[in-house]
């Protein structure tokens, strides 16, 4: 609320009293689009409208990592086990936390880097700007972005030394 009303991102935090609010500004900051997707649900729907939001978070975590998993040829059934599993895990963290968003995250930008091409790291990039303005968790995506990127070199050297081998 205190961000919409002063249209800013707060530089402290304004509801501590018993320390020094000062010392809290990275929270503070970090989460603050999460924190705005939290107050227009509440706005509109009251509480019921949260819980909307987190359970849309952990149903998207789902569906986007079984679309993950069957492009990367899993069987669809074990994919649905296995997304069933993620949001079950997404749906522990069902609090009014911005790590909700982190699951959802996190599969989108292992499916847009599934594949590499310029328009899919595009997408991660924009993912990755989004997320990191949800929670601190968007860490996670440079990391997968950098692993994606090891693997996709490794990769290409191996598929050189098999065309030298073989040529």
């Amino acid at each position: 609320r205190e961000i919409v009303r002063r249209k800013a991102i707060l530089d402290t935090d304004v509801f501590l009293y018993t320390t020094d609010p000062a010392l809290h500004c990275a929270e503070t900051t970090q989460s603050w689009g999460m924190e705005i997707l939290f107050y227009g649900m509440h706005q509109a729907f009251g509480i019921d409208g949260i819980v909307l939001l987190q359970a849309l978070f952990a149903a998207a975590a789902a569906a986007l990592f079984w679309l993950y998993a069957v492009r990367r040829g899993a069987l669809p059934w074990i994919a649905a086990f296995a997304g069933a599993a993620l949001a079950a895990i997404a749906g522990m963290h069902l609090v009014h936390r911005p790590l909700i968003a982190t699951p959802a995250c996190l599969a989108g930008m292992l499916l847009c880097l599934r594949r590499p091409t310029a328009g899919r790291i595009g997408g991660a990039l924009v993912l990755q700007a989004v997320w990191a303005n949800l929670h601190a968790s968007f860490v996670l995506g440079i990391v997968v972005f950098v692993a994606r990127a090891a693997e996709e070199i490794v990769l290409a050297n191996v598929r050189g030394r098999q065309e030298a081998t073989a040529g």
